[in-house]
Protein backbone atom coordinates (compact mmCIF):
# COMPACT_ATOMS: atom_id res chain seq x y z
CA UNK A 1 0.00 0.00 0.00
CA UNK A 2 1.62 3.30 -1.34
CA UNK A 3 1.67 6.83 0.65
CA UNK A 4 -1.50 7.94 -0.42
CA UNK A 5 -3.48 4.98 0.22
CA UNK A 6 -2.08 5.10 3.94
CA UNK A 7 -2.92 8.63 4.06
CA UNK A 8 -6.75 8.13 2.88
CA UNK A 9 -7.43 5.17 5.41
CA UNK A 10 -6.11 7.40 7.94
CA UNK A 11 -8.63 10.05 7.06
CA UNK A 12 -11.18 8.18 6.88
CA UNK A 13 -10.42 6.51 10.19
CA UNK A 14 -10.44 10.06 11.73
CA UNK A 15 -13.22 11.06 10.30
CA UNK A 16 -15.40 7.81 11.62
CA UNK A 17 -13.94 8.98 15.14
CA UNK A 18 -15.18 11.99 14.84
CA UNK A 19 -18.59 11.05 13.49
CA UNK A 20 -18.72 8.62 16.40
CA UNK A 21 -17.76 11.20 18.95
CA UNK A 22 -20.14 13.93 17.94
CA UNK A 23 -23.47 11.37 18.46
CA UNK A 24 -22.32 10.26 21.89
CA UNK A 25 -22.46 13.79 22.80
CA UNK A 26 -25.64 14.40 21.28
CA UNK A 27 -26.87 11.70 22.95
CA UNK A 28 -25.65 12.91 25.80
CA UNK A 29 -27.31 16.45 25.69
CA UNK A 30 -30.72 14.91 24.18
CA UNK A 31 -32.59 14.86 27.54
CA UNK A 32 -34.85 11.44 28.05
CA UNK A 33 -37.75 13.30 28.76
CA UNK A 34 -38.83 17.02 30.26
CA UNK A 35 -41.50 15.10 32.49
CA UNK A 36 -43.05 12.02 33.22
CA UNK A 37 -46.35 11.32 31.34
CA UNK A 38 -48.12 10.53 34.82
CA UNK A 39 -46.69 13.13 37.12
CA UNK A 40 -47.49 16.02 34.03
CA UNK A 41 -50.97 14.51 34.72
CA UNK A 42 -51.01 16.51 38.06
CA UNK A 43 -54.68 17.80 38.20
CA UNK A 44 -55.59 13.82 39.13
CA UNK A 45 -53.44 13.92 42.08
CA UNK A 46 -53.99 14.20 45.66
CA UNK A 47 -53.39 17.86 45.32
CA UNK A 48 -56.44 18.06 43.61
CA UNK A 49 -58.63 16.02 45.85
CA UNK A 50 -57.48 18.13 48.79
CA UNK A 51 -58.31 21.32 47.30
CA UNK A 52 -61.42 20.87 45.38
CA UNK A 53 -63.02 17.87 47.41
CA UNK A 54 -61.44 17.83 50.75
CA UNK A 55 -61.61 21.57 51.43
CA UNK A 56 -65.31 21.83 50.47
CA UNK A 57 -66.57 18.33 51.23
CA UNK A 58 -64.98 16.78 53.89
CA UNK A 59 -63.43 19.51 56.55
CA UNK A 60 -62.33 17.43 59.37
CA UNK A 61 -60.97 15.38 56.53
CA UNK A 62 -58.94 18.12 55.33
CA UNK A 63 -57.83 18.87 58.66
CA UNK A 64 -56.52 15.02 59.15
CA UNK A 65 -54.61 14.96 56.21
CA UNK A 66 -52.76 18.31 57.18
CA UNK A 67 -52.69 18.23 60.33
CA UNK A 68 -54.78 21.53 60.68
CA UNK A 69 -57.71 23.59 59.53
CA UNK A 70 -58.64 25.43 55.82
CA UNK A 71 -58.65 28.52 58.09
CA UNK A 72 -54.93 27.89 59.39
CA UNK A 73 -53.81 26.32 56.51
CA UNK A 74 -54.85 29.90 53.81
CA UNK A 75 -53.05 32.08 57.00
CA UNK A 76 -49.88 30.41 56.41
CA UNK A 77 -49.86 30.22 53.04
CA UNK A 78 -50.95 34.25 52.80
CA UNK A 79 -47.78 34.33 54.98
CA UNK A 80 -45.08 32.23 53.49
CA UNK A 81 -47.03 33.02 49.43
CA UNK A 82 -44.20 35.73 48.34
CA UNK A 83 -41.09 33.37 49.47
CA UNK A 84 -42.28 30.23 48.27
CA UNK A 85 -43.87 31.63 44.84
CA UNK A 86 -42.34 31.12 40.87
CA UNK A 87 -43.23 32.37 37.67
CA UNK A 88 -44.23 30.20 35.03
CA UNK A 89 -41.72 30.16 31.90
CA UNK A 90 -42.27 28.99 28.17
CA UNK A 91 -41.42 25.55 29.07
CA UNK A 92 -43.37 24.36 32.39
CA UNK A 93 -45.73 25.80 34.61
CA UNK A 94 -44.42 26.37 38.34
CA UNK A 95 -46.06 24.18 41.07
CA UNK A 96 -48.18 26.60 43.12
CA UNK A 97 -47.53 28.10 46.39
CA UNK A 98 -50.62 26.30 47.84
CA UNK A 99 -49.25 22.76 46.39
CA UNK A 100 -45.18 23.30 47.51
CA UNK A 101 -47.04 24.23 51.57
CA UNK A 102 -49.41 21.46 51.35
CA UNK A 103 -46.81 19.10 50.35
CA UNK A 104 -44.14 20.40 52.90
CA UNK A 105 -46.89 19.95 55.72
CA UNK A 106 -47.80 16.71 54.49
CA UNK A 107 -43.92 15.72 54.71
CA UNK A 108 -43.42 17.32 58.11
CA UNK A 109 -46.98 15.50 59.86
CA UNK A 110 -46.25 12.19 58.55
CA UNK A 111 -42.65 11.90 57.85
CA UNK A 112 -43.07 10.13 54.37
CA UNK A 113 -39.97 9.89 51.97
CA UNK A 114 -39.91 12.20 48.46
CA UNK A 115 -40.31 9.09 46.72
CA UNK A 116 -43.46 7.89 48.42
CA UNK A 117 -44.86 11.64 48.31
CA UNK A 118 -44.05 11.47 44.62
CA UNK A 119 -46.43 9.23 43.62
CA UNK A 120 -49.80 10.64 45.39
CA UNK A 121 -48.69 14.42 44.72
CA UNK A 122 -47.55 13.57 41.03
CA UNK A 123 -44.47 15.95 42.09
CA UNK A 124 -41.09 14.87 41.37
CA UNK A 125 -39.47 13.46 44.18
CA UNK A 126 -36.22 15.54 43.30
CA UNK A 127 -38.55 18.57 42.92
CA UNK A 128 -39.91 18.43 46.23
CA UNK A 129 -36.05 17.69 47.99
CA UNK A 130 -35.28 21.46 46.08
CA UNK A 131 -38.77 23.45 47.70
CA UNK A 132 -39.37 21.49 51.18
CA UNK A 133 -36.26 23.48 53.07
CA UNK A 134 -36.99 26.36 51.06
CA UNK A 135 -40.96 26.53 52.75
CA UNK A 136 -39.72 25.83 56.03
CA UNK A 137 -37.05 28.43 55.91
CA UNK A 138 -39.96 30.68 54.80
CA UNK A 139 -42.08 29.33 57.68
CA UNK A 140 -39.40 29.70 60.25
CA UNK A 141 -38.61 33.48 59.15
CA UNK A 142 -42.23 34.44 59.59
CA UNK A 143 -43.17 32.45 62.62
CA UNK A 144 -40.13 32.93 64.80
CA UNK A 145 -41.02 36.03 66.69
CA UNK A 146 -44.67 35.26 67.10
CA UNK A 147 -44.91 31.68 68.15
CA UNK A 148 -40.93 30.83 68.60
CA UNK A 149 -39.70 33.21 71.85
CA UNK A 150 -38.68 32.07 75.33
CA UNK A 151 -39.68 33.65 78.01
CA UNK A 152 -37.65 36.85 79.57
CA UNK A 153 -38.99 38.15 82.48
CA UNK A 154 -39.99 35.79 85.75
CA UNK A 155 -43.79 37.20 84.88
CA UNK A 156 -43.96 34.88 81.87
CA UNK A 157 -42.32 31.96 83.51
CA UNK A 158 -44.89 32.60 86.56
CA UNK A 159 -47.18 32.10 84.06
CA UNK A 160 -45.97 28.83 82.81
CA UNK A 161 -45.67 27.60 86.22
CA UNK A 162 -49.54 28.48 86.79
CA UNK A 163 -50.61 26.30 83.78
CA UNK A 164 -48.55 23.22 84.77
CA UNK A 165 -50.26 23.37 87.97
CA UNK A 166 -53.52 24.12 86.81
CA UNK A 167 -53.74 21.29 83.78
CA UNK A 168 -51.35 18.91 84.89
CA UNK A 169 -51.05 19.10 89.22
CA UNK A 170 -47.72 19.59 88.97
CA UNK A 171 -46.44 22.46 90.66
CA UNK A 172 -43.46 25.06 90.40
CA UNK A 173 -42.78 23.31 86.70
CA UNK A 174 -41.22 26.11 83.80
CA UNK A 175 -41.40 23.37 81.65
CA UNK A 176 -41.27 20.07 79.79
CA UNK A 177 -37.88 19.13 78.06
CA UNK A 178 -36.81 16.29 76.31
CA UNK A 179 -34.47 15.34 73.45
CA UNK A 180 -34.77 12.93 70.60
CA UNK A 181 -32.19 11.39 68.09
CA UNK A 182 -32.53 12.03 64.28
CA UNK A 183 -30.67 9.11 62.83
CA UNK A 184 -28.95 9.47 59.31
CA UNK A 185 -25.83 8.50 57.54
CA UNK A 186 -22.55 10.35 58.21
CA UNK A 187 -20.17 11.12 55.95
CA UNK A 188 -16.71 8.77 56.32
CA UNK A 189 -14.64 11.00 57.49
CA UNK A 190 -16.90 12.47 60.20
CA UNK A 191 -15.75 9.26 62.12
CA UNK A 192 -17.22 8.09 65.31
CA UNK A 193 -18.57 11.96 66.08
CA UNK A 194 -22.15 11.80 65.35
CA UNK A 195 -22.20 7.74 66.77
CA UNK A 196 -24.30 7.38 69.75
CA UNK A 197 -24.87 4.75 72.58
CA UNK A 198 -27.80 3.34 70.84
CA UNK A 199 -24.96 2.76 68.02
CA UNK A 200 -26.22 4.89 65.56
CA UNK A 201 -24.99 8.01 63.72
CA UNK A 202 -27.67 11.15 64.63
CA UNK A 203 -28.10 13.98 65.59
CA UNK A 204 -30.10 15.74 68.89
CA UNK A 205 -32.73 17.73 68.67
CA UNK A 206 -33.97 19.37 71.62
CA UNK A 207 -37.37 20.84 73.12
CA UNK A 208 -38.75 22.84 76.04
CA UNK A 209 -42.48 23.11 75.66
CA UNK A 210 -45.09 24.66 78.27
CA UNK A 211 -48.06 23.43 79.62
CA UNK A 212 -50.57 23.65 76.81
CA UNK A 213 -47.81 21.71 74.26
CA UNK A 214 -46.73 24.71 72.53
CA UNK A 215 -42.96 25.53 72.19
CA UNK A 216 -40.94 27.48 74.32
CA UNK A 217 -37.40 26.79 72.55
CA UNK A 218 -35.66 24.41 70.77
CA UNK A 219 -31.98 23.28 70.06
CA UNK A 220 -31.24 20.87 66.81
CA UNK A 221 -27.66 19.80 65.13
CA UNK A 222 -25.56 19.05 68.43
CA UNK A 223 -23.68 15.99 67.69
CA UNK A 224 -25.52 12.04 68.92
CA UNK A 225 -22.34 11.30 71.50
CA UNK A 226 -23.54 14.30 73.90
CA UNK A 227 -26.43 13.34 76.25
CA UNK A 228 -29.19 15.28 77.21
CA UNK A 229 -27.73 17.54 80.45
CA UNK A 230 -24.87 18.39 77.81
CA UNK A 231 -27.04 20.03 74.84
CA UNK A 232 -28.82 21.85 78.21
CA UNK A 233 -25.63 23.25 79.42
CA UNK A 234 -24.93 25.23 76.48
CA UNK A 235 -28.41 26.96 76.38
CA UNK A 236 -27.31 28.21 80.01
Amino acid sequence: MDENHINVVRLGLAVAVLGVGIQAQRRRNRRRMWSRKWISRRENGVMSLLSNELRTEDPESFRNFLRMSELNFNDLLGRVYVKISKKDTVCRQCIPAKHKLAVTLRFLATGETYKSLQYSTRIAHNTISLFVPEVCTALYEDLKDDFLKAPNTAAEWEVIAQDFQKFWNFPRCMGALDGKHINFRAARADGSTFFNYKHAHSIILMALVDANYRFLYYDVGVNGRVNDAGVFREWT
